[in-house]
């Protein structure tokens, strides 16, 4: 997502605290979240871009209540 006025990136919604879901596509650190893979009791698992390393890798965002 970008702000069409100065094309900088602009982050999008946070997720629940906790939740381990997150809104795609956005960032998380040195990653960008492309698509979700699925979902279980521990967490999502995330299709992701490592920027730093311009690699594609599978990202587990773990639940809070775990």
């Amino acid at each position: 997502m970008n702000d069409r006025t100065t094309n900088t990136p602009v982050a999008p919604p946070a997720p629940a605290p906790g939740s381990g879901k997150l809104p795609v596509p956005c960032r998380l650190g040195d990653y960008e979240i492309v698509q979700k893979l699925g979902e279980g009791g521990m967490g999502a698992v995330y299709r992701a871009r490592q920027l730093s390393l311009d690699r594609e890798v599978a990202l587990k965002v773990m639940s809070a209540h775990v």
